[in-house]
Order: structure tokens, then C-alpha cells, then sequence
């Protein structure tokens, strides 16, 4: 057998894949692949190689032929018992011990001392209000409780309280917040914490990236978040891997030389190439290489590794190093340099391949880059079977396939006279279409630039890693004089590489947002390549690929019910943002989330445009900014500025605090040249067929000074059902909207300010009386200190035996309604 590896983790792979999509007891599989295995053994001992079998005549002929499917049988029977040995192994692998640090974690009294080992390389970071985000990695050894605590102290503080250590185990993603730097933490320090323990918890909404789930791919399930240098003991350097050390002290000295010797402009740029480390990258050079799909260029993955292994194979070569010993000697190279880029998913990969080829070559086996391909899969599904899940090992292990496979198919489309440009357009081109559906699916674009921008960007990244080369070079010998030269040089060819890929991304249809494609789709899509690429007759499956794409891009736009109107409370975490679609196909987004501060998460990126993109919106006909707080109009700075939008809607009244948001607002709708409509209390919104909505808030006479109370409340009404947006006002607005009587009545309220304190209860009650509500959705999440709905709200809420639904807890909220009966549909159930 050619490949016996890769015939081995296919099914081991299609095995972890039914083990993540369903739920099977492990004794179940364990028990089916034993049974399994032992038919496969029982058919083995009584085959026949077919070989054996040319020749015969006759009965003697037909008993051989009838060994040979015993044989075929075998393999088959062999191939099910490793497909369940794979469920078998993912579902044990998920299995975690009664002391894992996950079940150390409490919603009532989250704050616990903990005691570990850091395992990465802390990476700092500016967060907002001025404070330094260090993140790291902590193995956990024991959680501590402290006796004879007095309120507001600290458990263990500085050890002068006795602890209750209890052994645990697991990981441990951890944030310390610090006025400063620190400067004691680094790789196989043993510290004490003193912080929230917590289950990170991703925002819930459908089709949209698990940040949790991420985390749990790589086996952490628990968060601590440290506030200030006083929660942090540093105990000492534990046991750790000298060699892992000394790599982490080589990645600390490249960071600390880029930041000295090199424009800030694109230092962060050249740290994410070298050394794996993005925090520092600017979000619009980000954008570009996304849009250009070159976005490989600053992840470290196999095209950095396989550049690195050619410097130093040229290295090595020049002094004179015969090849086995160079390969030997780069491998262990690349070895060491991965763990100085970080040991990140990608670059473990694709150091394993190099190896595992290289050794082939050592001991004389023939080289087969499937096989390596497949071992190196094994051997990383088998350390973490969760991989499998993974975006980025999708990608890695999908594009070198293609390009081996499709790359000389499409050379040859060109004849045998080839040169460079082809070759290099032929590897470009196999990889873009090999991963076409999986980035699809992850990232919502296509781009067709990406072929004819990697002819650029991929040899501008090699000359940039050999300056990169000679400056570390430079540094390490202490070459002080020259440094600063060679920065500059860096400096500048950075430089040229944005001006050109942000060319690239200026070109028309550069790239294309589309929904992410359905599984089947995938399947359906890798299955016509295949057939395409290596099938003689080519026309009839062209057709039925170009008829599965139309239905691909038009069952989106024809799947919804003309009359049907939907509104979605995303969740967003502690903000708001809801999207409208209109019985007549028209869009309106009110509010968008978080955002424009520098250190907080961009809701607008992260969630209301990819959920946008999944429902086929590309542009929406109004965009509503209920008042000018930042979880509020900050998400909507990214949408404003790729969308396309018809108009904006505001109160024109920001607040003395809200001016920064409120100028950065006024300046994008100015470059996008957005409409604007500035609307109070008495205006009617027109525009959406049977729809209508009245503004209610805020009062035209009313001043800027609370923001709140300035909050826009909108009235929706289709036919007979209605719902009110009642944004952020207190019950001070309330008192005054009671005037508008009957017309308050609405099926749904939305919430005000997040479920938190909303002033005067009694008013409040008078005011939701009025309303007579049959449900509720309160836009809420995190862990601050206003992310729960207050007492006074919950008391309100239960008075009024509302059925209320949180985004904190069941995720996004969807409201569909013809405009006789309305359903609401959560994205999580309650429990």
C-alpha cells in the first residue's frame, strides 16, 4: 500500500467528525469498533491476494476470486473499526477529571486564588481607561481558600491569611490588568492569582463564531481575569524545557529589537510575521489582506516555515553540509524557530510535515508528501482530537492538498513550456480554490484578486523575512551601528508592501461578501473539483456545478416569505442591536453594539456584519442610532463604512460625554456621504411598504445633557402587530411618552437600558401598564457590573408576568410575524 497512512486517517477523521456532530456513548463505540476489528481479522485469515489469482481456471479460479472480496471485506470492516476507534477517542478525549480547574468556577462568588505555571509568553497590550492587558496561559496545580476573610480583603492576600489548598488540574486563559508593564512574568514562572475564575462564555448568535468553543479546542475551559499587581505572586521559575526558554527568550529579544528599531508604523506588521504575535497590528492593514486573500502573510503557517527552511537550507548548503546532515540541521532549526513563533497550531504543523519528510529522506524511504501530509494529521489529532474543528487546520492540511493535487493539473493546462509566473500562478490558483468554500464559510468573502495579489505579496513576504534575517543576525553579534539602518530598510520595504496590496484591495470586485456556504454545499463543491480536475468528460457535471451555485446564491434571497416581517435582537454582549427586515424587503439596523474605543471588542465587525453577510445583506435602507453611548453607536462605525447605506437616523443631541463618538460618527457619514435624518418625538419614519414606525423620544424642546433619557424610542407596526424599542430612557421619559396612551400598546417591549436601573418604579409600572406587553427582550451580557437585569427590573418584569427573553442567556432573539400572530424564536432555549 502506497499510502498506508492516509487510508488510516481518513476514517479516523470522519470518525471525530460524527463523534462533534453527535452524541454516541464511548462503550458504544469502543464495542462496535472491537467488533469490527475482529471481523476484519477473522476475513484477513482466510484471503487471497488478487495477484495470486491471474491464472487459475475454472472452480479453482472463482474460490480465489471469492478470497479476494473476503479481502476487500476485511479492508472495509478495517476502515469501520478505525472510523469508531475515532469516535471512541474523541469522545474520551472530552472527558475531564473531577479536579479540572471548569469545576472550580461559581457565578456567586467567582473570586479564588490560584497557583500554576505559565506556559506561554505573556503578550501585553494597552486595554481601555488607560490600563496594560497581559495575557497568558496558566497550567493550574491547586486552587486556594482562604480563612477568616474580613469584606473587601483579598483571599491569601500576600500569604498573611491562612489557605485551604485543594489540588486541581487544566488550563487557564488568564488577563491581568495593571497600570504598568510587568516585568517578572514570563514563560515557567510559578505565580499565585488572586482573581474571577469564570467560564468564558461566547455571544450566542446563529452562524457566528464560539469563542468559547475556541478556547475549548485547545483545552481551556476556564478564565481568571487579575485586577492589578497586588493579585500576582511570583513565586519563581518552575521545571520547564531549557530549550523552550531559551526560545521564548530569543522571541522576547526580536520583540523588544523590532519595537527600538523600527517606525511603529510597522512594528506590529513585522512582529505577526516573525514571531506570531498580532496584538499590535493596525485593523485596516488587517482588512487589506483579508480583502487581497493574502491574510496567510501575517499568520505564521506553512508558507513562513517553508521560507525559513529555505534560508537555512541555502545556509547550510553554503558551508558545505551534505544534504542529509542540512536537512537534519534545518529541521532542528525550524524546530526551535517554532517554538519561537509562538508553537501556534499552523506553524506545529507545518514543522512536523518539514521533519517528517526530511526524515524520510535521512533513512532512505521514498518521500510521498500525502503520506507526511497524513502522518503529521494523525499525529496531531491523536495530542488533541479537537483539532479536527479547527478553521486554521481545515485550511492548512486542505490548501497543501490542493496544491499538490490541482497545482499540476492546472500547469498543464499551459503545455510543457512553464517559467515561473505560471508556476508560481498555478500553486496560487490551486490553493485559492482548494479553500475556497472553507474561508467561505469561516469569513464570509471571496476574493478574486487573491491569485494575481500573491504573485506580489508572497515574494515581497521572502525578501522581508531575509532583512528580517540579517537584522536578527545584526542584533544577536551586536552590530548596534548597523541596527538602525537595517530597521529603516525593514521600514521601508514594509511600507511597499502595504501601498501595493492596499492597491490590490482598491481594484473593483477585488473581493466579494457572500453567506457562508451550507456543509452540504461544501461536500457537493469538493466532490465537482475532483471530478472536474481529473474526469475526461467535463460537460455535464460544468452544468450541474454552475446550476448548485445559483441555487447557492438565490436560496437565500427567495427562501423568506414575502409578508413576513423579522426582527433580530443580536446578542452583543452588555449593548444593543437589533436588525429589521421588512415584509417589503427593505433593512434597518438600530444600534450596533460596542466599538470605537480602542481596547474594546468591535461588535459592528465581529457580529452584526457576518450575521449580516450570513442573510445575504449587503446594504440596509436606514440605519437607526438611538443616542450616541459607546454600546450603542460604536459597533455601527464599522458597518457604516462597508455597507452600503441609505440613510442614518439620529436625535442630534449628543451629550458633553458623548462628543468624541459623536465627532468620529459625523466625519464617517461625511467621507461615506451618508444621509442624515435627525428625528423627534411626533415624526413618522416612511419608506417600508405596510410597516410603520413613530418616533415617540425624544422631546423636541429637550437638551443634550442626559443621553438616556435622549434615547430614541421607535413604535413598529405591522398591521396587528406591534412592537417598542425603548433603548436606554429612565422612567423620567417614561412619564412624559404616557401621553401618546393607546398607542403605546405593543406586543413586544424591548427592555430599557439593558434590564439595569431605570429610575421610579412606580412610574415604571404606571408605564408598562400602558404598553400591556405580552413578552419581553432585555439586550444584555458579560460580566460587569450592569450586565444583569437589576432587582427593581426583575420585580417589574415578574409583576407583569411577562415572558422575557435575555440575550445573555439565550442568545439572539428572533421575532417573526405575518402582522396577525408573532413567534419568537431564541437562538439558545432557556435552559
Amino acid at each position: 500500500m502506497k499510502r498506508p497512512i492516509l487510508y488510516i486517517v481518513i476514517p479516523f477523521c470522519v470518525g471525530i467528525a460524527l463523534a462533534g456532530l453527535f452524541a454516541v456513548p464511548v462503550i458504544h463505540s469502543i464495542v462496535l469498533s472491537s467488533i469490527f476489528i475482529a471481523l476484519a481479522l477473522l476475513l484477513n485469515i482466510s484471503s487471497t491476494p488478487s495477484g495470486l489469482c491471474q491464472g487459475l481456471g475454472g472452480q479453482a479460479r472463482a474460490r480465489c476470486l471469492s478470497t479476494t472480496h473476503r479481502n476487500i471485506l476485511s479492508h472495509l470492516f478495517l476502515y469501520i473499526a478505525i472510523l469508531f476507534f475515532g469516535t471512541a477517542y474523541y469522545q474520551n478525549y472530552n472527558v475531564l477529571p473531577q479536579n479540572h480547574i471548569v469545576n472550580f468556577t461559581s457565578e456567586e462568588d467567582p473570586k479564588v486564588i490560584v497557583k500554576g505555571v505559565i506556559i506561554d509568553d505573556p503578550f501585553t497590550k494597552k486595554a481601555f481607561y488607560g490600563k496594560e492587558k497581559t495575557t497568558f496561559t496558566l497550567k493550574v496545580s491547586a486552587v486556594g481558600r482562604s480563612t477568616g476573610l474580613s469584606p473587601g480583603q483579598s483571599p491569601c492576600e500576600d500569604g498573611s491569611l491562612p489557605c485551604v489548598w485543594y489540588g486541581a488540574s487544566g488550563l487557564v486563559k488568564t488577563d491581568l490588568y495593571s497600570d504598568k508593564k510587568p516585568d517578572n512574568l514570563s514563560f515557567g514562572r510559578e505565580v499565585i492569582l488572586v482573581g474571577s475564575l469564570y467560564r468564558p462564555e461566547s455571544l450566542k448568535n446563529p452562524g457566528l463564531f464560539d469563542y468559547s468553543r475556541y478556547l475549548r479546542m485547545r483545552n481551556i475551559y476556564a478564565a481568571i481575569s487579575v485586577n492589578g499587581d497586588r493579585s500576582v505572586k511570583v513565586l519563581g521559575g518552575g521545571r520547564v524545557n531549557p530549550v523552550i526558554n531559551w526560545a521564548y527568550r530569543v522571541r522576547r529579544d526580536i520583540r523588544d529589537a523590532i519595537t527600538r528599531y523600527t517606525d511603529r508604523r510597522y512594528s506590529g506588521f513585522l512582529k505577526a510575521i516573525l514571531i506570531g504575535e498580532r496584538s499590535e497590528l493596525d485593523n485596516s492593514v488587517t482588512d487589506d489582506f483579508v480583502n487581497t486573500g493574502t491574510v496567510h502573510v501575517i499568520a505564521i503557517s506553512g508558507l513562513h516555515v517553508a521560507l525559513v527552511a529555505g534560508i537555512f537550507l541555502v545556509i547550510f548548503r553554503f558551508l558545505g553540509i551534505s544534504k542529509r546532515l542540512n536537512l537534519a540541521f534545518t529541521s532542528f532549526a525550524i524546530i526551535f524557530y517554532c517554538f519561537v513563533a509562538g508553537s501556534s497550531p499552523p506553524v506545529v504543523r507545518a514543522t512536523m510535515v518539514f521533519a517528517i519528510a526530511s526524515l524520510g529522506y535521512i533513512i532512505n524511504r521514498e518521500s510521498d508528501i500525502l503520506n507526511s501530509l497524513s502522518l503529521a494529521a494523525f499525529l496531531i489529532l491523536l495530542a488533541n482530537p479537537k483539532e479536527l474543528f479547527d478553521p486554521s487546520f481545515q485550511l492548512s492540511f486542505i490548501s497543501v492538498i490542493s496544491i499538490v493535487l490541482f497545482a499540476p493539473r492546472i500547469e498543464g493546462l499551459f503545455g510543457k513550456k512553464t517559467n515561473y509566473i505560471i508556476k508560481s500562478a498555478a500553486v496560487s490558483l490551486a490553493a485559492s480554490v482548494g479553500v475556497f468554500p472553507i474561508v467561505a464559510r469561516y469569513f464570509n468573502i471571496v476574493s478574486p484578486i487573491a491569485v494575481l495579489a500573491n504573485l506580489v505579496i508572497v515574494p515581497a513576504l521572502f525578501v522581508l523575512i531575509i532583512a528580517s534575517f540579517v537584522f536578527m543576525f545584526l542584533k544577536f553579534i551586536g552590530a548596534v551601528f548597523l541596527l538602525g539602518w537595517t530597521g529603516k530598510l525593514l521600514s521601508v520595504l514594509t511600507h511597499v508592501t502595504f501601498y501595493m496590496n492596499h492597491l490590490f484591495a482598491r481594484i473593483p470586485l477585488s473581493h466579494i461578501r457572500i453567506p457562508a456556504p451550507s456543509l452540504f454545499f461544501i461536500c457537493v463543491y469538493y466532490v465537482f473539483l475532483t471530478y472536474i480536475l481529473f474526469a475526461k468528460k467535463r460537460k455535464y457535471i460544468l452544468i450541474a456545478a454552475l446550476i448548485t451555485v445559483n441555487i447557492f446564491v438565490w436560496t437565500r434571497d427567495l427562501g423568506r416569505p414575502v409578508k413576513e416581517l423579522r426582527i433580530t435582537f443580536l446578542d452583543v454582549g452588555k449593548g444593543d442591536s437589533a436588525m429589521v427586515q421588512f415584509p417589503s424587503r427593505g433593512t434597518m439596523l438600530v444600534d450596533g453594539g460596542s466599538g470605537g474605543v480602542e481596547g474594546m471588542a468591535d461588535m459592528g465587525k465581529s457580529v452584526v456584519a457576518p450575521y449580516l453577510w450570513n442573510n445575504g445583506i449587503r446594504r440596509l435602507d436606514a440605519v437607526v442610532v438611538t443616542h450616541f453611548h459607546e454600546d450603542h453607536v460604536g459597533g455601527l462605525f464599522y458597518i457604516l463604512e462597508n455597507f452600503k447605506v441609505g440613510c442614518v437616523i439620529d436625535n442630534g443631541k449628543p451629550s458633553y460625554a458623548d462628543m468624541a463618538l459623536y465627532e468620529k460618527y459625523i466625519d464617517i457619514i461625511r467621507k461615506n456621504g451618508i444621509r442624515r435624518i435627525v428625528v423627534n418625538d411626533g415624526d413618522e419614519i416612511t419608506g417600508f411598504g405596510d410597516a410603520k414606525l413613530f418616533v415617540l423620544n425624544p422631546a423636541r424642546s429637550g437638551r443634550g445633557n442626559d443621553s438616556n433619557d435622549n434615547s430614541i424610542v421607535l413604535k413598529m407596526i405591522y398591521n396587528d402587530f406591534s412592537a417598542l424599542f425603548c433603548a436606554d430612557i429612565s422612567s423620567r421619559a417614561m412619564e412624559r411618552i404616557m401621553i401618546y396612551g393607546e398607542l403605546l400598546k405593543s406586543d413586544i417591549i424591548k427592555i430599557p437600558h439593558h434590564g439595569g436601573d431605570i429610575g421610579n418604579n412606580v412610574m415604571a409600572k404606571r408605564f408598562f401598564d400602558i404598553i400591556s406587553p405580552q413578552a419581553s427582550v432585555t439586550s444584555n451580557g458579560g460580566r460587569y457590573r450592569f450586565s444583569k437585569i437589576s432587582r427593581k427590573t426583575q420585580a417589574l418584569i415578574d409583576s407583569l408576568d411577562l415572558v422575557n427573553y435575555e440575550t445573555k442567556r439565550q442568545g439572539a432573539i428572533i421575532i417573526i410575524s405575518d402582522g396577525m400572530s408573532f413567534k419568537v424564536a431564541p437562538f439558545c432555549q432557556k435552559n
